[in-house]
Order: C-alpha cells, then sequence, then structure tokens
C-alpha cells in the first residue's frame, strides 16, 4: 500500500476556501498535507480525522529560505498556542490544521487579512504575472512587426502562427487570473471595512486547463504539419530538456534548503544553474542538428556539392526538384547549374523560391529567378499582391528620385495566359522583370541573359507555373 501521494491541482494563490476545503477533504480521506508546491501537492498516509485547515500568508517568507525566519517562527508559536499546527507552505502561504471541530480563527481583522495577502501576492504572483504578459505582448509586437512588413514571409510561416497563438494563450492565463485577484481586492475591500468576513478568491483552473489543453492539441498538429520526423524528435528532445531542467531546479532548491543554504544564495545558485544548463544544452541540440545533417523541415532542400569562385569564396550547389527550369522554354549547352527550391507554407498560403544559377564560366550564361505565392485564404490576397508588387514597383520608395524608379506596367499580353501581367520599366525601357497572376497564384519572374521571349517560350512558362 502507497503510503505516499501526489497529487496535480491548480489552484490560484488566493483561493483559500478552496484549498482548505480540498485539504479537509483529503484528510477526511487519510491522506495528510506534507509538502505543496506551485501545481504539486504531496501527501502521506494516516488515518482518516475530520480536520480544520486554515490558510494565512506571511509576506516575508520565501520559498528559497532554508528555515523558518525569527518572525515566521514567532507567528507559528502563536498559531500552535491557539491549536494551529504547521502543515505546509509554499513561498508566502502558510497552511496550517487544527483537530478542534470549532477553532479559534487565525483571521481576525478582515482588513489586516486583505493586506496581507495582497503583500505576499506582490512577492510572487503578481511580478511573475506581469512579467509573463509583458513577455507575451513583446513578441506579439514583433510577429505584429514581421506581417506589417513582410506579410508573405509571416503568412507563410505556421510556426509564427503558433508562436503567436501560443503567446496569446499565456497572457490570456495571466491576465485572467490577474484580472480575478483584484476584482477579488475591490470587493474584498468593500466587504472588510464594513467588518464582514474576506471570502475567498475564486481560482481560473477551468479556464487554465482548458487553454493548456488547447496549446497542447496545437503543438501537436503544428508538430504534425510542419516538421519532419526527425526534427519530431529535435522538437521533443528539446520540451524533455527544458521540463528536466524545471524539474531539477526543483530538487536543487529543495536540497540546498536542506542543506541550510542562505535564502539569496540558493536563489543565486539555482537560477544561475538552471541558465547555464538551460543555455548549454540548447548549444548542443543546435551543434547536434548543424554537425549531423538533422533537417528542420520536411521541405529544406540540401546542397548535393560546392564550387570555389575565382576570389576565393565558396558556395554550395543543389539540384532540387522545380515547377520550372530554363531548359524547358529555350536552349543551353550550360551543364552546371545550381538549382535551388526554397519553400515555405501555412494553412493560409505557400511560397516557393526558385534560382537556377550558374557556378563557373557565369558570362552570358541563362539564369532565372522567381517566387511562386499560391493564396489559400482568399482575404489576404490582396495583401500579398501589394507586397509582392512594390517588389518590383519603386513607385512609393521616398527615398528614389522620380525618373530613376522602376516601375511596373501592366501588360495585354494573352501569351502567357495569365489573368493579370505586369512587366518593369525603368528609365524608360523595358526589363526581363516580371509579375504574373494565375488565379490563386502570384509569380514574380526575373531572366537573366535570356534574350527577347517569345509567345511560345511565354506560353510554356505560363503552362509550367500556373499548374503548380
Amino acid at each position: 500500500m502507497k503510503e505516499t501521494k501526489r497529487q496535480f491541482k491548480m489552484f490560484s494563490f488566493f483561493d483559500f476556501d478552496g484549498i482548505t476545503a480540498h485539504m479537509e477533504k483529503m484528510a477526511a480521506q487519510g491522506w495528510m498535507l506534507e509538502q505543496s508546491t506551485n501545481r504539486y501537492w504531496y501527501y502521506r498516509r494516516t488515518e482518516p480525522k475530520k480536520l480544520k485547515f486554515a490558510v494565512t500568508y506571511f509576506p516575508q517568507a520565501s520559498e528559497f529560505d532554508p528555515h523558518p525566519t525569527e518572525e515566521l517562527r514567532a507567528f507559528n508559536e502563536f498559531c500552535q498556542a491557539a491549536g494551529w499546527k504547521p502543515a505546509a507552505s509554499m513561498a508566502q502561504m502558510q497552511i496550517y490544521y487544527n483537530e478542534n471541530e470549532k477553532p479559534v480563527p487565525l483571521e481576525t481583522d478582515p482588513m489586516i487579512q486583505v493586506d496581507t495577502i495582497h503583500k505576499a501576492m506582490k512577492k510572487n504572483f503578481i511580478p511573475s504575472s506581469v512579467l509573463m504578459m509583458v513577455i507575451s505582448l513583446m513578441i506579439l509586437v514583433m510577429n505584429a512587426v514581421k506581417f506589417f512588413t513582410d506579410p508573405v514571409s509571416s503568412l507563410s510561416s505556421n510556426a509564427d502562427f503558433f508562436v503567436s497563438f501560443s503567446y496569446i494563450m499565456l497572457f490570456m492565463i495571466s491576465a485572467v487570473e490577474l484580472g480575478q485577484y483584484y476584482n477579488w481586492r475591490k470587493k474584498a475591500i468593500e466587504l472588510a471595512s464594513e467588518g464582514q468576513p474576506v471570502p475567498s478568491g475564486k481560482t481560473a483552473k477551468l479556464f487554465q486547463t482548458i487553454v493548456l489543453a488547447v496549446m497542447s492539441v496545437m503543438l501537436v498538429i503544428y508538430a504534425a504539419i510542419s516538421l519532419g520526423v526527425v526534427s519530431l524528435w529535435l522538437l521533443i528532445v528539446i520540451f524533455a530538456i527544458f521540463g528536466g531542467t524545471g524539474v531539477a531546479a526543483v530538487w536543487l532548491k529543495e536540497f540546498l534548503r536542506k542543506k541550510n543554504v542562505p535564502r539569496h544564495i540558493n536563489m543565486i545558485l539555482t537560477f544561475g544553474i538552471v541558465i547555464t544548463v538551460s543555455v548549454f544544452m540548447m548549444f548542443m541540440v543546435v551543434w547536434a542538428a548543424v554537425n549531423y545533417d538533422l533537417p528542420t523541415s520536411s521541405k529544406e532542400s540540401k546542397p548535393v556539392g560546392s564550387y570555389t569562385t575565382p576570389q576565393g569564396f565558396e558556395f554550395d550547389i543543389y539540384n532540387d526538384e522545380v515547377p520550372l527550369r530554363i531548359e524547358d522554354f529555350m536552349h543551353t549547352d550550360y551543364d552546371t547549374y545550381s538549382v535551388q527550391n526554397r519553400q515555405s507554407g501555412s494553412f493560409i498560403l505557400d511560397v516557393s523560391k526558385v534560382s537556377q544559377d550558374a557556378t563557373v564560366n557565369r558570362q552570358g550564361v541563362p539564369e532565372i529567378i522567381y517566387e511562386v505565392t499560391k493564396v489559400k485564404f482568399a482575404p489576404v490576397y490582396d495583401i500579398c499582391f501589394e507586397e509582392i508588387f512594390y517588389d518590383l514597383d519603386d513607385s512609393k520608395d521616398k527615398n528614389i528620385p522620380d525618373e530613376f524608379k522602376a516601375k511596373l506596367i501592366e501588360q495585354a499580353d494573352s501569351a502567357w495566359g495569365a489573368d493579370k501581367v505586369y512587366r518593369q520599366q525603368y528609365l524608360d525601357e523595358y526589363e526581363d522583370k516580371w509579375l504574373i497572376c494565375w488565379g490563386d497564384k502570384i509569380v514574380e519572374i526575373r531572366l537573366y541573359n535570356c534574350g527577347q521571349l517569345t509567345d511560345s517560350q511565354k506560353a510554356v512558362i505560363g503552362e509550367k507555373l500556373k499548374n503548380i
């Protein structure tokens, strides 16, 4: 028969009625509270008893204290004189039990109780909640800036969506909990000023559970859609590292406490070792990914060789599958191309950035660069089109004099078989740079040393690209 028990329970720090009711229920079942942490409650088996529990707060206490401070010891003696015995503590929260059916209340002055709770909350709960909200907002603002400056890249990244969604959820958890506390505090002050008992704050455990469950499901979906098998295992390893580091931090903190290490030294050692281990392990993950060529995406292209320029610079050579090659629409004897297809995609849009570059003896060799954006969610089409359009059109760039601005001019050219065709014009001459639209596809094409395209060549290019 097990003599100890551990429970995962989520209580708000100020939900003292919820905590005491649960402890009394567990004691009646023969489980006595022995230790508590932020989420886990530890019990030892004992005879079932009908006990009364009480929660009070001692702002001067800390979870890093090796032993109770002089003030806390004096407070414990005062409580024991009234029949209240210490059961467990969690930072500033102190939990007591009493075997009397009608014990003397620990809290007798409602205003002092409200003030004490607020001082305790300012030690850990309020700063940690505000910090999480600030970090979440910073990440969300950075993602928002990326969206407004580079919407195509942002909308084609499932990672960006997942990160934004996760931090929205984390912000909501902290904001709801913080809002509940201040709403409770306002009502508690009103009641305390009238001399009435202070009610317990209500916990948001159901909301938190739902949010965490949704985040877990989203993580699984993101991993299944966006990551390859090796990358999925890499993600699991990373989570295991951080989870293990968290467990190790709790163990180290408790170990140092039992060794009577002073509070501030305990804090410095615990946080210092956690940060060091986390950075080192993440470095090892990155090192393994680079040195053992672990993929970060199932669509990532891989080099098949390399070449060195006359200036001594080394570049990779690729031979990816692409929808359109120069050989498809014109003859070339050049056979040392590097063909790369960099793909990214989300449930909003897919992007393929293709380049067919000459590697050696490049003078006069035909080359092509094109980017295909396939919009899956119609409402963002105009946003994507505008970004891609002004990549080739300088009309909005105030730093370029009007006479030197490149502009896209719409063409009445049916040879492409497209809905819209634009060609770049610079200094009153047309360049071999086009923006072509087929249905939900927006394609930017740049040709080099390919000569004047014929209608049949345009038709071949159009047929290849519109059917992607």
